[in-house]
């Protein structure tokens, strides 16, 4: 579901009950028989169904598998995914389409966007840990939190226990920090504990320098081009630190053309490209 907000907290997704997306028919949907590669998850699809916008909504693979792939109507954005469904369970089932034997686990991801499409939480498929000693059935959760006002990008992962949507969540340390300049410049990607497990990550969450457990920073020049590179091994528990006693500093420098000709290590050794080019880009020395 979407979050009209556009705090980055969303609401809970009414496609957790595993139905077909309200307004979609096979009388909508064009079918595909052919065979299409996912690369990223290694599965060969045999047939798809796509919807009036062409997102798939149905697929059965070479073993029979069958996936749902439910969406937002105005984004476009994934709200659920089921995969090994069992068509038992669902409505709207393709015509001739049935689980196969040994198939049904039903595994249902759930997804949360923002008011720009945007995911912000992931559900996996419910499944037993041990947490403590304790049999507990959890499943796990991916946050993205967006400050759009402050070009930073806040993730965490955990996992949620209880029944949907009343979910209890417990986050799981350390949180992400990406701090990006207006142009789009990573300026730092930090590392950082929450003072609290209990809870998803929320835009309201606050962290001090003085907690940070990795930090590197990047400084640019007015072309955009990367400067220096600071890796903290110190944090100081505030400020910026000093070279040495606090980080490791790498810095680059450029030709007229942009491209890197020098690089210095930390070690204060010199990495040289040292790369003059003539027209024909070819070194002339």
């Amino acid at each position: 579901m979407r979050d009209n907000a556009g705090t980055g907290n969303s609401a809970h997704s009414n496609a957790s009950s595993g139905g077909r997306p309200a307004g979609s028919s096979p009388s909508s949907s064009s079918l595909t028989s052919s065979r299409v590669v996912n690369v990223a998850a290694k599965t060969d699809f045999q047939q798809q169904i796509h919807d009036e916008k062409r997102n798939v909504t149905w697929a059965i693979d070479v073993c029979g598998l069958i996936t749902l792939m439910i969406y937002d109507e105005v984004f476009g954005t994934i709200l659920q995914q089921i995969d090994d469904a069992n068509t038992s369970l669902l409505s709207g089932v393709p015509s001739g389409w049935s689980t196969p034997n040994r198939g049904g686990k039903h595994l249902i991801f759930d997804y949360e966007i923002d008011s720009r499409g945007r995911t912000t939480q992931q559900l996996g498929p419910v499944h037993t840990i041990d947490i403590g000693g304790v049999a507990t059935v959890v499943r796990r959760a991916d946050w993205t939190i967006y400050k759009d006002a402050e070009h930073a990008t806040w993730t965490a992962s955990g996992y949620a226990t209880g029944i949907g949507p009343a979910y209890a969540y417990t986050l799981i340390n350390p949180v992400n920090i990406q701090q990006r300049d207006a142009r789009g410049n990573i300026l730092e990607q930090i590392q950082v504990p929450r003072g609290s497990t209990s809870g998803r990550l929320q835009p309201t969450d606050t962290f001090s320098q003085a907690s940070f457990t990795r930090w590197t920073s990047w400084q640019y020049t007015d072309g955009c081009l990367v400067s220096s590179m600071r890796n903290y091994h110190t944090i100081p528990a505030s400020g910026a630190g000093a070279s040495g006693p606090h980080y490791d500093l790498w810095t680059y420098s450029y030709d007229s053309q942009g491209r890197m000709i020098q690089q210095v290590s930390p070690s204060t050794s010199l990495q040289s490209t040292r790369r003059h080019c003539d027209d024909a880009e070819k070194p002339t020395g």
